[in-house]
């Protein structure tokens, strides 16, 4: 089509454009009066792990893992059911929206209403509602897991007591038994030394004592005394120290497996403890770290029905079914398909056009 047609078809109907332009604005402010507003509430949250070298609770997950557990802990119906009842009225799941970006531990917890505040109060008790419910979450993963170690520490506290008790018995069963087997060594030898030392006195003091006699007397008593000093040194042991001597018996072997078991079980217990100081300190600073970095404001304008853009997209529509129009009046008979008074309408146009025609 040249310019010279287009100016002319521009002239003939610039009426009917201009009023499918305005009929589509209408439509489009019709629209949106019929819709109803809807509000959008926003609230921010930031999900962090507290640096903790246990693995205690939820200690094992990386900060997106949190976040991604926190995201789907505020729609599950626990969380919706006791929200509800704060608020006093039914929370749909539908109105919730939750975003929560890639490389980010902020989750955006977005709810629509129709009433502005109602979506403000709703967002806020979602978030309250959550925290409590995450908190409550690892608290009851705290409390299973200190009764567990403080059954088990009961239970080894009990046995150490058990194992103590055995090994005491046996060791004062086996130094009785040792100290009646050295008593039984020593008495013989004391009562040898007595002899021989008032032997060697009573030799000694006559005028013409036996040399030779004294001598081998006294030789006896040199190779005794060592002994007996030995045995004696190892009965002071027994007695004070109250250490059974270590010569292989079988009583001696069974006292050697307690103490190895008690050992062992003194070591299980120490290790629990500790753990479970390590626990109880995660537990009062928390494994991770739930903020509200936004609280949901209440907004005056509505995210819905978008107004201007609604306007324009009608408006658009309108000027395009216009065009559609004008096309077809130029170029198809369409006369035939409209009612009779719309038909002899057009046929006025028709010869309208063709005087126009005519008159150039």
């Amino acid at each position: 089509m040249e310019l010279k047609q287009l100016i002319s078809l521009l002239r003939r109907w610039w009426w009917l454009l201009i009023l499918g332009l305005i009929l589509g604005a209408a439509s489009g402010i019709l629209i949106n009066r019929m819709q109803t507003p809807v509000y959008q509430a926003t609230a921010k949250i930031m999900v962090m792990r507290v640096p903790d070298g246990s693995a205690l609770g939820l200690a094992y997950l990386g900060d997106q893992q949190l976040a991604q557990t926190f995201t789907e802990l505020i729609t599950i119906q626990p969380v919706l059911g006791e929200a509800s009842s704060n608020l006093g009225f039914t929370i749909d799941p539908t109105q919730i929206k939750i975003q929560q970006n890639t490389n980010s531990q902020i989750i955006k917890v977005i709810v629509e209403d129709t009433d502005p505040q109602r979506s403000a109060k709703i967002a806020n008790a979602l978030v309250e509602t959550a925290i409590n419910h995450y908190v409550a979450l690892q608290v009851g993963q705290y409390v299973s897991l200190e009764d567990d170690i403080q059954s088990q520490l009961n239970f080894l506290q009990a046995r150490i007591f058990s194992l103590q008790s055995q090994i005491s018995l046996t060791s004062e069963m086996i130094i009785k038994s040792q100290m009646e087997q050295i008593q039984s060594q020593m008495t013989p030898l004391q009562n040898e030394v007595s002899q021989l030392q008032k032997d060697i006195a009573q030799l000694t003091s006559v005028k013409t004592p036996q040399t030779v006699l004294i001598a081998e007397k006294q030789a006896r008593l040199n190779q005794i005394l060592p002994l007996l000093n030995a045995y004696q040194e190892v009965y002071s042991n027994l007695v004070v120290l109250k250490k059974p001597l270590d010569i292989g018996s079988v009583d001696e072997n069974k006292l050697a497996l307690l103490e190895k078991t008690l050992a062992t079980y003194q070591q299980n217990y120490s290790d629990l403890m500790s753990k479970l100081v390590i626990f109880q300190e995660s537990q009062k600073s928390g494994i991770s770290n739930v903020t509200i970095i936004q609280d949901a404001s209440v907004l005056v304008d509505p995210v819905r029905p978008q107004v201007l853009i609604n306007v324009l997209l009608t408006t658009a529509v309108g000027f395009i079914l216009a065009v559609v129009v004008v096309f077809m009046m130029e170029n198809l008979d369409i006369t035939m398909v409209f009612p009779k008074i719309i038909r002899k309408w057009f046929f006025l146009l028709q010869v309208q056009k063709k005087n126009h025609s005519a008159n150039k």
